[in-house]
C-alpha cells in the first residue's frame, strides 16, 4: 500500500497534539431541522432521515455569485476552480460562485432580449459563447455540442468548449465587486484539482491547457461586457486531489486557520466520500496521511441517477430523453409523455422517479464503499461532500443510524452559510492562500 504525505497546510505542521474532536453528527445548512421538528432529521439513531427532503431543483446545477470577503495572501490573487462534471465552483478573495458546466457557441445576431441574472456571455478569439444555464437550455433543445466528449471526456482540455468554460470561471474569480478586486498587474494564482485516479496522468496536460495568455470579454448577469487580459504561468497553477479540498475545508475556519478542536479528524481513521456528477471519489485518511491509493469509481454519481431515470421513463412511457433533456424536464418538475403526433400527451411528475433512482445509485455507491473498506469497521469518521453528497445525505445518515462507531460529518460544517457543493473549492482556496503565505515568507 502506498502512503502519500499530505500537502502543506498549517494543520499538518502543528506540533502540539490536540485532543479528539467532539463526537457529533451533522447539523448544517444541508440538514437543518424544520420549524416545529423535535429533532434533527439526520440525527443518528432516528429513521426520519430515510425520507428524501431535497427539492427537485436540488438535482440541477444553477448559477450563484455570492459576494463575500475571504482571507487572502499578499502579492497574488488566488482563484480556486473546482471543475466538476455538472458544475464549476469557484472561490476568490471577494466571492464564491458556481454555474453549470456547459457552453454553447452562438451568433451575436441570434441573441435577443435583455440578459438575465444567471446569464454569462463570453467573447474570445473563437467567437461568442453563452456559458452556464443558458447554454444548458440550448443543449437540451438542440444538442449543440458533443455532450459526452466535450464535457466529460479526458481529452477535453484543449477543446474550445473547455476553454470557454474555464475562461468564464477565472473571469468570475477576478471580477470586481463591492468587496473589492485585484489591482492592475496582480499575479493570478490558480488552484484546482483532479479525481485521484487521473491526477498523476492528467496534471501536466491540464497545466498546459490552463497556462498562457488570456484575452477576452465577458458579461455576467446585468453588467456590461468587461475586458480581461492576463497571463497565467505554469508555476502559478497548483493541482491537487479533488477530495483533499473537502478534507481541508472540513478542518479550516473562516479565518483560513485550522480549527484546533478538529485536528483529531486527521489523526483518526477518516473516509472522505465525494460523489460527483460522473464519478465517486473516496479518500482514506489514517494517522495524518493518505492511506493507500485514493479510489475513483465511474458511474456512481448524479449522471448515473439521470441515466437510470431516463431509462425508467423510456420503459414506462416510451419517451426517450437525453440527459440534458431530462435535466430541462426536472426544472419544470414533470416530463411530457405520449404521442405528440396525435396530439395526445400528458405530464408525468418526476418526484417519485428521481427519488427512486437517486436512492438506488446512492445505495450502490454505499455498497461499493462498504465492500472496499471492510464495512468501515475500523473507521471513526465519514465526511460527506459535494452537491450530490448533499442530495444523498439523508439516505446515508439513515443507513448508518445504528452504527454508533461512525460519525457522519458534512464537509461544510465550518461555514454553513455555503452549501456543501462549495466544499472542494473552499478547501482549494484556503490551501492556496496558505501556500502563497508560506512562499511570501521564503
Amino acid at each position: 500500500m502506498k502512503n502519500i504525505a499530505l500537502p502543506f497546510h498549517p494543520l499538518y505542521a502543528r506540533k502540539k497534539k490536540a485532543g479528539p474532536p467532539p463526537r457529533q453528527t451533522i447539523v448544517n445548512r444541508d440538514a437543518r431541522k424544520k420549524e416545529g421538528d423535535s429533532a434533527n432529521p439526520f440525527q443518528r439513531g432516528t429513521s426520519r432521515g430515510a425520507k428524501m427532503v431535497m427539492d427537485l431543483k436540488d438535482y440541477i446545477p444553477d448559477t450563484q455569485i455570492i459576494a463575500r470577503q475571504n482571507v487572502t495572501a499578499k502579492g497574488a490573487w488566488p482563484v480556486a476552480i473546482d471543475y466538476g462534471y455538472s458544475s464549476v465552483k469557484g472561490f476568490s478573495p471577494n466571492k464564491a460562485f458556481k454555474y453549470p458546466n456547459c457552453a454553447a457557441k452562438v451568433k451575436d445576431d441570434t441573441m435577443i432580449g435583455e440578459p438575465k441574472k444567471s446569464d454569462i456571455t463570453l467573447r474570445d478569439a473563437s467567437g461568442t459563447w453563452v456559458v452556464g444555464e443558458q447554454a444548458a437550455a440550448l443543449l437540451a433543445d438542440s444538442g449543440s455540442i458533443n455532450y459526452e466528449e466535450d464535457l466529460f471526456g479526458r481529452n477535453r482540455y484543449f477543446s474550445p468548449v473547455f476553454k470557454a468554460i474555464i475562461e468564464a470561471g477565472i473571469a468570475l474569480g477576478l471580477k470586481r465587486n463591492g468587496v473589492g478586486g485585484p489591482g492592475a498587474g496582480t499575479r493570478v494564482s490558480l488552484q484546482t484539482g483532479l479525481p485521484p485516479r487521473f491526477r498523476e496522468a492528467d496534471s501536466a496536460v491540464l497545466r498546459a491547457a490552463l497556462s498562457g495568455n488570456y484575452s477576452f470579454d465577458m458579461r455576467a448577469g446585468f453588467t456590461p461586457y468587461e475586458h480581461y487580459e492576463f497571463t497565467i504561468r505554469p508555476e502559478d497553477i497548483s493541482i491537487m486531489d479533488q477530495p483533499m479540498g473537502s478534507l481541508i475545508s472540513c478542518v479550516t475556519g473562516t479565518d483560513g486557520n485550522t480549527v484546533r478542536s478538529q485536528v483529531g479528524l486527521l489523526r483518526e481513521k477518516t473516509l472522505v466520500f465525494d460523489p460527483g456528477f460522473k464519478t465517486l471519489d473516496i479518500f482514506n485518511i489514517a494517522a495524518g496521511i493518505i492511506e493507500g491509493t485514493p479510489q475513483t469509481y465511474d458511474n456512481l454519481g448524479m449522471l448515473e441517477v439521470f441515466t437510470r431515470a431516463a431509462e425508467d421513463i423510456r420503459k414506462q412511457y416510451g419517451t426517450v430523453l437525453t440527459v440534458p433533456q431530462l435535466q430541462f424536464a426536472i426544472r419544470r418538475g414533470s416530463v411530457s409523455v405520449g404521442d405528440w403526433r396525435l396530439g395526445q400527451t400528458h405530464d408525468v411528475p418526476l418526484d417519485n422517479i428521481m427519488e427512486k433512482t437517486c436512492r438506488s445509485v446512492c445505495m450502490d455507491a454505499v455498497s461499493k464503499m462498504m465492500a472496499s473498506y471492510d464495512g468501515l469497521q475500523n473507521h471513526d469518521n465519514l465526511v460527506i461532500t459535494g452537491g450530490t453528497g448533499s442530495v444523498w445525505l439523508p439516505i446515508i445518515a439513515d443507513y448508518f443510524k445504528n452504527m454508533r462507531s461512525i460519525h457522519i460529518i458534512s464537509a461544510n460544517r465550518n461555514d454553513q452559510s455555503l452549501p456543501n457543493v462549495f466544499s472542494n473549492a473552499r478547501g482549494y482556496y484556503y490551501f492556496a492562500v496558505n501556500r502563497l503565505r508560506k512562499e511570501a515568507k521564503g
